[in-house]
This record gives structure tokens, sequence and C-alpha cells, in this order.
């Protein structure tokens, strides 16, 4: 072949290779997309199940997302880097600490269910000291009476557990009884006798009994006014949802996905708690053996238990304003990822 012939094959060849690059940069592909970040506040629970999962099967990558999860001891220490811009997403319960920062001008949705207690899916208990059951000290609600509490944050979801369960007792609640301390620390606390009673979340739960350090009283889903309670959610910042609404669909994309795909491959199955275990640090069979997360398939939260804890907080003086619930609620994410 002579020279010029060969010099324009060679040339057609790149025009028909550049060609196919621009068109697969058109359509999204992988080798030419970039990721784009999104910072997420996490704990280590199993109510993050469809967060870990969709890390962990590159869903989040599939949407040209770079999901960077920051771990927190409880949703409320999420609030101040949330006021500083630095987090996109957070997830975790309500507490008052949530009405009061909206009620004060941090603007923020919820967009999705994370976690709540359905039957069969009580993820947060109320665990006793092994060596006090026992003893016949502490065998019931009633035996509360007068104890020092622990729960993980104040005032939050998880503590409206107890609220419920004395309130059945015909206990009254004190709030000056309660102190706080993260999961590992409570747990930490029942071994080496410093904490008494405490709210677990699974896996905790399930590690504390089975080390014979704790017993459970009650779980969430045990309780009539718990049942159907919503106690975590999927909260997207105003700012992730204002100036960057396409990712902010992305993220929801993926996340419902992970929903799907913990429903269909089983809440207690191998995959699942093996990813699980993965990121909690907590040994697959035991993960397996706790009490899973409920989530509904179509990713819409329980809001009317929004309106409801919000109105105890606010009968007993420990919110100041009650705030709209339609406008802390943002469901076209969901909606568009169901389609």
């Amino acid at each position: 072949m002579n020279r010029p012939a060969k010099g324009r094959m060679l040339r057609g060849v790149g025009l028909v290779v550049g060609v196919g690059v621009l068109l697969a940069g058109l359509a999204g592909g992988p080798a030419t997309a970039e990721q784009e970040k999104v910072n997420m506040g996490i704990q280590p629970f199993i109510s993050y199940a469809p967060i870990f999962i969709a890390l962990e099967k590159g869903m989040f990558t599939e949407q040209q997302l770079e999901v960077k999860v920051e771990s927190f001891v409880s949703a409320q220490k999420m609030m101040a880097p949330v006021a500083a811009g630095q987090l996109d997403v957070v997830g975790g319960a309500l507490s008052a600490g949530f009405y009061n920062s909206v009620a004060k001008g941090l603007k923020m949705k919820i967009v999705a269910d994370k976690g709540r207690w359905s039957e069969g899916h009580g993820i947060t208990q109320i665990m006793v000291r092994k060596d006090l059951y026992d003893s016949g000290q502490i065998t019931k609600i009633a035996d509360l009476k007068g104890r020092k509490l622990i729960n993980t944050a104040p005032l939050n979801g998880a503590g409206y557990l107890l609220v419920l369960a004395l309130e059945q007792a015909g206990v009254p609640y004190d709030h000056a009884k309660v102190a706080y301390l993260g999961m590992p620390q409570i747990f930490q606390g029942m071994q080496t006798k410093a904490v008494e009673v405490g709210i677990c979340v699974e896996p905790w739960c399930i590690r504390a009994e089975r080390e014979n350090v704790a017993k459970v009283l009650v779980r969430g889903d045990e309780l009539p006014k718990g049942r159907d309670f919503q106690i975590a959610y999927i909260i997207y910042t105003d700012k992730f949802i204002k100036e960057n609404r396409e990712a902010a669909q992305r993220f929801m994309n993926a996340y419902m996905k992970a929903v799907r795909f913990y429903h269909s491959t089983g809440e207690r199955g191998d995959t699942v708690a093996a990813i699980i275990s993965k990121h909690t640090k907590v040994p697959a069979e035991l993960v397996k053996a706790a009490v899973p997360t409920g989530i509904a398939p179509d990713g819409k939260p329980n809001m009317k238990s929004v309106a409801q804890f919000q109105d105890w907080l606010f009968e007993n003086g420990f919110v100041k304003q009650k705030l709209n619930i339609d406008d802390l609620w943002d469901g076209s994410f969901v909606a568009k990822a169901a389609m």
C-alpha cells in the first residue's frame, strides 16, 4: 500500500475512533464520565443496609457518583456539618434538634424511608444489663422507675421508644434521668457495669444478648403506638436539592435500586449480611440473627409518625415551634426513581 493511501486509512480510523469516544461520552459511558462527589453522614447501624449495598455493589458508581461517607455517633451530631455545607445527605433518626434546627432556618428535606418499627422490624430496643435482669432487679419496663437511662442522643426517635414503653407501663418519663453515650460506649458500659439500662440499635442488640452483656426488655414494634413508627430517614440538604438536583436524583436512583436488592435478596440473606458485616464490623452470623430493618419497598416514609413525634416534643416543651410536616418532605425523588 502506498504511503498516501495508508495515511488516508489511518486518518479514517482515527475519525471513527474519535466519533465513538464522543458518542460514548454523550451516552454517559463509564470510560469518559467524571464521577460527581456526594458527602454523606452515616452511623454503623443495620438501617443503613441500602447505603452499604449501593456502595458495595457499585450502584452509586453506575450513577456516576462518588459517595464519600463519614461516620457519626448520632444523627444529631450531623447537624453542624450540614449547617457548614460539609454534608449533602444524612441518615438517621429524627430528634428535637432536627425540628429546632429547621425552625431556626437550617433547610433540609426528608426524601426517603430508611427504617421503621413495622412488625418484625423492631431494630430499636431497650436493653438492661444481664446481671440486673438475672437477679430480678429489672425484668420489666415498670422496674425502670428511678433508674438512670442511657440514650444515644437527646430526644431522638430512638428515645421515643423509651417514652412509649414507660407510658404503657404507667411510669412517668423523667428527662433528667436520661444521659447520653454513643452506641459502642453503651455496649462497653454494660460490659464494665457502668451502665444499667440503655437504648440499643441493631446489630448492637443481638451482639449484647449473644455475648451475655444485656437482655432486651422491649422492641419498637412490640408497642401499639410504636407500630409503623418511622425511626430513620434519608435527608437531603436544601443546597444539594437546589444546586445539584440532577445528582440528588441519581443518588436516589441508586438508593432505590439497593432497596429493591435488599428485599429481593432477603433481609437476612447471606449477601446482605456479608455487606452489613463489612461496614459495621459485626460478624455476619450476628447480623443474620439480628432484627432486620423495615424499609418500605416504594421508599415512602410514614410522615404521620414524624408529626406524632413532633406533637409529643411540642407538648412537653422540647420544641418551641411546630413545623408544617408537609414542608419537611419531598417525595419527588423516590417517585422519579420508581419510574
